[in-house]
């Protein structure tokens, strides 16, 4: 596995042979699931989603950092997303209205603690008390106030993840 890189067509299909047992496994436990994918990978990772099934389950797409497009096919497999520290850095190009597009009933927030540290923070470690962070820079991107988008955070976690906490 040392030799394999990313850009690997042998790596992809491991991972996305694993990828489709995880997936599998948690629709027989009827659990959500929580997935990270790479800006790169959206596409297939969606895809993949819809093949296995996933609606039935649900679950986030975490530490999201895709596009409009991608919202809208995670939307339509009924996933939330995760907003993380990268939101308090200035906009890319096109990021912020990825942000913006997240419908509020599937928005929750991360630090993605302790990687990468929001901006401002500079070399430190990211921590789960920087949440508050987060929250600001997003409420900021959406034009509402903090605490709403706090609230809803919380609220659409308990929904989201409520097979998991009970």
């Amino acid at each position: 596995f040392l030799n394999l890189s990313y850009e690997s067509p042998t790596l992809r299909k491991m991972q996305e042979r694993v990828f489709r047992e995880q997936l599998r496994l948690a629709l027989e436990l009827e659990l959500p699931v929580i997935v990270h994918s790479r800006g790169g990978a959206h596409a297939t990772t969606a895809r993949v989603l819809e093949e296995e099934g996933m609606q039935a389950v649900g679950g986030c797409i975490q530490f999201f950092e895709g596009t409009q497009d991608d919202v809208a096919r995670y939307v339509e497999l009924g996933f939330a997303f995760t907003i993380g520290s990268s939101v308090t850095f200035p906009d890319p190009g096109g990021w912020y209205e990825a942000v913006r597009a997240v419908p509020d009933e599937l928005l929750l927030l991360e630090t993605d603690a302790p990687y990468l540290p929001h901006a401002g923070k500079g070399s430190e470690q990211s921590t789960g008390a920087d949440i508050h962070v987060v929250a600001e820079a997003v409420a900021r991107v959406r034009n509402v106030v903090p605490a709403v988008v706090r609230a809803r955070s919380v609220a659409n976690l308990r929904k989201v993840l409520s097979r998991i906490s009970g």
